[in-house]
């Protein structure tokens, strides 16, 4: 009989610090990866940053094992410009805004660094318009979505944090043409429900001449997005809420009449579900199967401290700024981990 173990169950995200908080949960210890960057112009930089919080429900007697725990988990997470403990998620901007060990770190640096960093890397991989539909139309592919240029049809932005990411890219000044993939798992190893979605965005703040010069380009971008893959159906968004996640899928469900094997209806939940793993797939090499079955584990010994695969990966992943993620989200659960050796 095996005995009780720490497993890490990881969360992935390619937002800032705003995103990574609406993971936490203020009743649990939790702990993270984030990179961020601090300074501006010629200054600069990239930081890790490495959070432990300790939840608002932890009891004097927990506080002692706790302490040993998040020494062993920062440990997995390696070396860091700053290291930041905080007892609610909320705590976690005023804290790293406070902390003395970095250059001055602008307000909102989360969400705007992270978007700073995207451009940059976007530009210098000087990466098609093709390659980036190509990329996105592909079942198994990482990136799940694309925005092109309304002037000519360059690539805008693409991604695999899936719409909130998309979302996060649609100016008010601008118009813009895109693509979305849908992906919603199947148990038993079978291929997922894939579909797509063609997006028309219409920022409020287009000027008129312009709203006209960019909107005559729309059929050329239907064009050229459907010589790479079809599309379910056609959405024109003029503000975010246009594009709210729960009313996509409905209208998914209505012109495609699509359910997997077991009559289970496409929704939201489903989604995320997909967006996830697809998630920890582009981190485990891209090929479509679920993380929690079979993956390998690292084991720190002292604590018994169960490491997935796909939590190594993405550590790895952020710190070396090769990927999409900018940060990582830690919980522990405990569990019977099966043992490697005989009876």
């Amino acid at each position: 009989m095996s005995a009780t173990q720490y497993v890490i169950l990881p969360t992935f995200g390619s937002g800032g610090i705003d995103e990574l908080c609406k993971h936490i949960d203020d009743a649990a210890p939790s702990w993270a990866l984030l990179r961020i960057q601090t300074g501006s112009g010629a200054s600069t930089r990239e930081r890790i940053v490495t959070v432990a919080t300790q939840g608002v429900n932890t009891s004097a007697g927990e506080t002692e094992k706790l302490v040993s725990l998040t020494s062993h988990i920062f440990e997995m997470l390696g070396d860091a410009d700053v290291k930041l403990q905080v007892q609610r998620g909320q705590d976690l901007t005023e804290k790293l805004l406070g902390a003395s060990d970095l250059e001055k770190v602008e307000e909102g640096c989360c969400e705007e660094s992270s978007r700073v960093h995207y451009v940059t890397k976007a530009v210098e991989s000087k990466e098609s318009a093709d390659s980036a539909l190509t990329s996105v139309c592909a079942d198994l592919s990482s990136h799940n979505w694309a925005l092109l240029e309304p002037t000519d049809l360059a690539l805008y932005k693409a991604g695999c944090g899936g719409l909130d990411e998309l979302k996060e890219w649609l100016p008010a000044d601008k118009v813009l043409f895109g693509i979305l993939r849908f992906s919603f798992p199947r148990e038993d190893c079978a291929p997922p429900i894939v579909k797509h979605m063609f997006i028309h965005w219409i920022g409020q703040n287009v000027s008129v001449i312009r709203r006209g010069q960019w909107n005559s380009k729309l059929e050329n971008a239907v064009s050229v997005i459907r010589k790479t893959c079809d599309f379910a159906f056609r959405k024109t968004a003029y503000v975010l809420e246009d594009l709210a996640l729960e009313d996509l899928v409905a209208e998914l469900a209505r012109v495609t009449c699509a359910a997997s094997s077991d009559t289970r209806q496409l929704s939201a939940a489903w989604y995320l579900e997909g967006l996830q793993t697809s998630r920890q797939d582009c981190l485990e090499g891209g090929s479509f199967s679920r993380v929690d079955s079979g993956h390998t584990c690292e084991t720190l010994a002292r604590e018994r401290i169960f490491l997935p695969e796909s939590a190594k990966r993405a550590i790895s992943k952020i710190r070396d700024g090769d990927c999409h993620w900018r940060w990582i989200h830690l919980k522990v659960a405990e569990g019977k981990v099966p043992s490697s050796g005989g009876a």
